[in-house]
């Protein structure tokens, strides 16, 4: 299996990159999301992202240490 991780630094980077990923439940997954094109079931839904900023800031932390 292969993983790939990325830091994303923008303004409301967090709001955006969920909106690009698509809801984590299959009914409400929209055209053009990653989660509607890839997602297998709402727990192998091919792709996270953090929640919150706060969120964020530790799984940059635990992803990419020192930083």
């Amino acid at each position: 299996e292969k993983l790939d991780s990325l830091k994303l630094c923008y303004y409301d980077a967090v709001e955006k990159v969920r909106e690009i990923n698509g809801s984590t439940k299959p009914e409400k997954q929209k055209e053009g999301t990653i989660r509607k094109a890839y997602a297998k079931s709402i727990t192998e839904n091919s792709v996270h992202s953090s929640d919150s900023v706060e969120h964020a800031k530790e799984e940059i932390e635990l992803w990419f240490p020192g930083l």
